[in-house]
């Protein structure tokens, strides 16, 4: 093993005389002072497997022994950016790739019977399969000869039965196999599972390292969408339904210290069945949510880009979260769901269906194994583009740890007002979409905070 290649998606464009420039999915590499055996090297490298030394060597023949020597250098910085890899061939045809590959004296092909990690999975890259796992931060790109090796690896297998199932030499599949157990990608068919990832399941796991580092993209605030999509305004636009004014708290009101609101925080095991007032749900709504001020950030470069000021923290201030009161009993305030606009300090009717109301309250009293219905349910809901346009490789975990900030300051709140609150780790986000009228893949609920009355006097209920 030991033959590198481009990944499936780089090609190599001539711009020069003397430049070329590598083109893939994350952009544009310009590489100048490309002399003849350089470019070839590289367009070599763009579509085949090839030996390192030998391309090199090539280089070197027509451009001058410091050419060869650059050539390596490039191809180490381009598996450093994973986009060149080490390839193996199966049936004469290179047919996988593995970023950030490694070489024959650094990996043995796994002996006796292996299958894919359930960690494993494939998805499509640009016009290419690749087959990766949150175990490493390696992907493998499959090209047509080798598309049925995922499936083949679903059941245990050994080289031989690859060989055959893919028409390959055994010692082509001992290369593909070394290359996937290299990866993370494979386990013994007869090994019990290593203890530490007993407790993981895909899904976790996955976005986990997909926004911790082990991640092929640009990461972080590159404002992707600049100049070809417009921001979403900081505020959502208001609707056509009916509008109530939230009565707000005075601006002294006295309430208990924040180190006792701190201390005194639980999350309620049991609700009253009490309504909670119009003034209490406005003030918890005015405390904990409302938006203090906007301002601009780079009103040269981005001048439509505007963030907000909250009670509670957010990425970047692009407050992505909206919140949506869904109402049993609360005095002054007719049941059903609403949205907050944080703006302007008011609820705005939703209109839905009564059934829809019912359930998605049923399936947060479910969820927290009440006896009576929360009298508010507070459904948070992001409007993901509103993240996604600041934010790449981890706008939603960022989102995520919003929520979290956001159901604290809700908690405190709540415990300053006398009223039990209660987050809920899990939500309908298909049954919140259908009562609120929202796209679900736009804006979708990715929270819930229960609110009621205290179940007695000294709210010992809660926990």
């Amino acid at each position: 093993m030991g033959a590198v290649s481009l990944t499936p998606d780089a090609r190599i464009e001539r711009t020069a005389d003397d430049e070329i420039a590598l083109v893939c999915a994350r952009g544009r590499i310009v590489m100048r002072r490309a002399g003849p055996g350089y470019r070839l090297a590289m367009e070599r490298l763009a579509e085949t497997a090839c030996d390192l030394a030998v391309v090199a060597a090539q280089a070197g023949a027509l451009d001058g022994e410091a050419a060869g020597a650059r050539v390596v250098q490039q191809v180490g910085r381009l598996r450093e950016l994973r986009l060149a890899g080490t390839a193996v061939a199966l049936g004469g045809e290179r047919a996988i790739v593995q970023t950030d590959g490694v070489s024959a004296d650094e990996v043995a092909a796994p002996s006796g019977a292996v299958r894919l990690s359930r960690f494993a999975y494939v998805r499509r890259v640009g016009d290419s399969l690749a087959l990766e796992t949150p175990r490493s931060g390696r992907r493998t790109y499959l090209t047509a000869v080798a598309a049925a090796l995922a499936a083949t690896l679903a059941a245990p297998r050994t080289a031989a039965d690859l060989a055959r199932a893919l028409g390959s030499t055994v010692a082509q599949a001992d290369e593909v196999l070394a290359l996937l157990a290299a990866a993370g990608l494979l386990e013994a068919a007869d090994a019990p599972e290593p203890p530490e990832l007993e407790g993981w399941e895909f899904h976790d796991l996955l976005f986990h390292a997909a926004t911790r580092g082990r991640h092929h993209g640009r990461v972080g605030g590159t404002f992707r969408f600049a100049g070809r999509v417009a921001p979403l305004p900081v505020l959502r636009p208001p609707g056509p339904g009916e509008r109530v004014a939230l009565p707000s708290p005075a601006p002294d009101a006295a309430g208990p210290d924040l180190y006792l609101s701190l201390d005194r925080r639980r999350s309620a095991r049991a609700l009253g069945d009490a309504p909670v007032a119009l003034a209490d749900l406005g003030a918890l709504l005015y405390r904990s949510a409302r938006v203090l001020g906007t301002e601009r950030p780079q009103p040269e470069r981005l001048p439509d880009f505007v963030v907000s000021l909250r009670p509670y923290p957010g990425g970047g201030g692009v407050h992505p979260l909206e919140v949506y009161p869904v109402v049993d009993r609360c005095d002054g305030l007719a049941a059903g769901l609403y949205r907050y606009d944080p703006g302007e300090h008011a609820l705005e009717r939703v209109a839905t269906a009564p059934e829809r109301v019912a359930a998605l309250l049923e399936g947060a009293r479910a969820t927290f194994g009440g006896a009576v219905r929360p009298a508010v349910l507070l459904v948070l809901a992001a409007r993901f583009a509103r993240a996604s346009w600041k934010y790449e490789g981890l706008a939603y975990a960022l989102l995520l740890k919003e929520v979290g900030a956001l159901m604290q300051t809700v908690q405190l709140t709540a415990d300053a007002l006398g009223l039990a609150s209660c987050p809920l780790g899990f939500g309908d986000a298909d049954l919140f979409a259908a009562a609120a009228g929202t796209a679900y893949a736009a804006e979708t609920s990715v929270g819930e905070i229960l609110i009621g009355a205290r179940a007695d006097a000294d709210g010992q209920a809660a926990q």
